[in-house]
């Protein structure tokens, strides 16, 4: 009977010692949710087993097997060559979701579902050159240069700029909003200047680079000193607000470039969604006649967000535009204080039957904002 017992324990070691080694076995890549192209190694390692096979979507390729990887000879309890690779052009599956299953000797181990993105759905593409830079990688301030790399069909390492040398703040650094309540449409704005730059890079509150510049050959000895980006302005039919407002997270952005003597370059601003409601009752309005002579131009005062919460005026900017530009083009600017809301527009400025638009900005304290139109209105006859 004891000996029985013996027997079966055996018996039992040696069904469960090959499952164990078995789940001792890993795909290392691709990783699990990785996005792939072009030529990949499907690698990894597996204790035991004498195949080993890779299953992409029903089709099975064999891998090399065993390769070494000492750094699993612990884990499996022995001298290391347990490591498979099979190198191939992912491509060659097609854009989007493919699901990569190990198999030890016919049975699952694992698997890792991965997405194929190509270059207009090319198998391999050829004749393509081109570089980029990554800032803020491997290390904040530091920059990274990258080249594009025929054969592995992505961009590959030229050179690192490590984070060294002073650090110098921007003077400015703005990104705003600006809607216009006439025609419904959005954008959103970046500004900043200061010490001549080569690089900069602004990033939203999530980590994610929005905008990258770089100047290129003789620029880059001359340096670029102030900038203003403006991005496009679709309707509100194209994208609604809350979309609009959804792409460009509220928080902390932050700039960080590189001067022209090498010197990282920062600066941060928060952004905001608050917009101030449309100025309204602007006079002159839309078919008007008015006094070539000269007029008032007025508004409302804005006393509210977009919402209908109180919100206070930092500025207003009140425009009155010719609405045909020859010879030139004709524009009366004023910026007001938040607690004017009318201007004299002088004769100096006015012809006699002519027409004018005017518009009004109200500007809240974080740089958003808003912008009401009128339609056109005339002068009269001297």
């Amino acid at each position: 009977m004891k000996n029985l017992r013996i027997m079966a324990a055996c018996g039992l070691l040696n069904l469960v010692f090959p499952a164990l080694l078995l789940a001792q076995a890993n795909l290392g890549n691709p990783p699990d949710g990785s996005i792939q192209n072009g030529p990949i190694s499907f690698s990894g390692f597996t204790c035991s087993g004498t195949t080993v096979e890779i299953d992409v979507d029903g089709t099975v390729f064999t891998a090399g097997y065993p390769t070494t990887r000492d750094d699993t000879a612990t884990t499996c309890g022995n001298d290391g060559n347990n490591g498979f690779s099979l190198l191939f052009n992912v491509n060659l599956f097609g854009d989007g979701e493919h699901t990569a299953r190990l198999l030890v000797d016919g049975v699952e181990v694992d698997q890792a579902t991965f997405t194929v993105v190509t270059i207009d759905g090319q198998e391999f593409v050829t004749g393509l050159s081109g570089k980029a830079t990554a800032f803020d990688f491997p290390e904040l301030g530091s920059t990274t240069d990258l080249v594009w790399q025929e054969s592995t069909q992505g961009f590959t390492i030229l050179s690192i700029t490590a984070a060294d040398g002073e650090e110098i703040e921007l003077d400015e650094a703005k990104v705003f909003i600006e809607f216009h309540s006439t025609d419904t449409d959005s954008g959103i704005q970046f500004f900043w200047d200061g010490e001549p730059w080569t690089r900069m890079g602004v990033t939203n509150e999530n980590g994610d680079q929005v905008l990258n510049v770089k100047t290129s050959n003789n620029l880059t000895a001359q340096g670029l000193a102030e900038a203003f980006f403006e991005s496009g302005e679709p309707t509100a039919a194209e994208l609604p607000m809350a979309e609009f407002l959804a792409r460009f997270p509220a928080g902390i952005y932050t700039f960080r470039g590189e001067t022209i003597e090498g010197d990282s370059l920062v600066g941060e601003t928060e952004f905001t969604h608050t917009l101030p409601a449309p100025p309204t009752n602007l006079s002159p309005a839309g078919d008007d006649v008015v006094s070539h002579m000269g007029f008032t131009a007025s508004f409302d005062p804005v006393t509210t967000d977009l919402d209908g919460g109180p919100l206070d005026i930092e500025l207003y900017e009140l425009v009155v535009e010719k609405d045909d530009d020859e010879p030139i083009l004709q524009v009366f600017h004023v910026i007001l204080r938040p607690g004017q809301t009318s201007v004299e527009v002088p004769e100096a400025f006015l012809e006699p039957d002519t027409e004018y638009k005017l518009e009004v900005i109200a500007q809240e304290e974080s740089g958003n904002r808003t912008i009401t139109e009128t339609g056109l209105f005339t002068t009269d006859s001297p």
